[in-house]
């Protein structure tokens, strides 16, 4: 007789990588044993105020504040491993899958990185960049972008002359060279180090800033939000979530903003180093497209659904905090009262209050 031996499916296989990656992120803090009895009790489907009242012999006494954070963080880590395993099918069926992207993507842990990573390769509805592609175009890209270090055999003019081509819808050498601008730009927007780095300086030094989106001289409850700025990284949770209700009320409009010098100086470094002339110019130009036109609106609707996440989870902790206090309230006055906590495994658990 022959014993069949089962594979893990897709599902086990992601839980399984989601789980040794958070044992080495919480390799510090809580032993081998702890987490894997953790994650065994939440995928029987316990819940966290049952494994932190009654398992505490098995996780060595986690409060339901450590195991939500944990379940939430093996979430998470979850969700990213199927992520990822989406990302490569689809780069693995453009032809494009090359081994050191999938050893990038196999090793990253974070959902903004990830997806920056696989943003070159991730199907696009029509843009300017894809319509100049369409018109022959990115071999002029090509030619443009590839210029650090050296200088070009003619001007730009002449070098986009050779791609006028009336059957494409390229007319002059300045359609040329501005369809190249389209696709230069697209590939400054994908490229993951400057994304990470705008990410992080907008995380740090940008604003929310509030003005009023409504003619009306009628009073409203948004007057003090008229004209209005904070920085995102302290602007409390109470005055974000009324900017965005005052948003959908049409009363309010706010935009993200950090130090425009900063970023376009950033974006300088990495792209303008050893160019110079007309060359520099034309790369300063889509430079700019990319920052206003690409990157700033993306981050942008990043950071605020960032802000409204971390703005709704303090509301719900305060809230948390106020019914805590209604519920510790005495039951009965100044009554005595006796509690029974029932269980099977340990037995009833008796508590007198007076």
């Amino acid at each position: 007789m022959t014993e069949e031996i089962s594979t893990p499916n897709e599902q086990q296989k992601f839980h399984l990588l989601a789980l040794a990656h958070l044992l080495e992120e919480q390799k510090d803090n809580y032993s081998p044993r702890q987490i894997h009895h953790l994650v065994g009790l939440l995928e029987e489907g316990a819940t966290v105020p049952f494994i932190a009242r009654y398992r505490k012999e098995m996780t060595g006494g986690m409060d339901e504040v450590v195991v939500g954070s944990l379940k939430e963080r093996f979430e998470e880590l979850c969700e990213l491993e199927t992520r990822k395993q989406t990302i490569l099918e689809t780069i693995q069926k453009q032809g494009k899958l090359t081994p050191e992207l999938e050893g990038q993507l196999a090793a990253c842990h974070d959902k903004h990185l990830l997806e920056d990573l696989y943003l070159p390769y991730k199907p696009k509805r029509k843009t300017k960049a894809a319509t100049a592609r369409e018109k022959g175009l990115e071999p002029l890209a090509t030619e443009i972008f590839a210029t650090q270090g050296r200088a070009l055999e003619s001007s730009l003019a002449t070098l986009a002359e050779k791609f006028v081509n009336s059957e494409l819808g390229v007319n002059t050498a300045d359609e040329a060279l501005e369809g190249a601008s389209y696709i230069i730009a697209e590939w400054i927007s994908e490229t993951v180090a400057i994304r990470t780095g705008l990410r992080n300086h907008l995380a740090t030094s940008e604003e929310v800033v509030v003005s009023k989106a409504t003619k009306t001289t009628d009073p409203t409850k948004y007057e003090m939000y008229y004209d209005f700025r904070e920085a995102v990284a302290k602007i409390p949770s109470h005055r974000y979530l009324a900017v965005r209700r005052g948003e959908e009320e049409s009363i309010l409009k706010y935009t993200i903003e950090g130090d425009r010098i900063q970023m376009v100086s950033m974006l300088d470094e990495h792209f303008l180093v050893h160019r110079s002339g007309e060359v520099a110019e034309f790369l300063r130009a889509c430079l700019i497209d990319a920052l206003d036109r690409l990157l700033l609106p993306s981050l942008s609707t990043e950071i605020r659904l960032e802000l409204k996440r971390r703005a709704e989870a303090e509301a719900i902790a305060v809230f948390a905090q106020n019914l805590r206090q209604v519920l510790l309230s005495p039951p009965a006055g100044e009554r005595r009262v006796l509690g029974i906590d029932p269980g099977y495994r340990t037995g009833c658990k008796l508590a007198v209050i007076d």
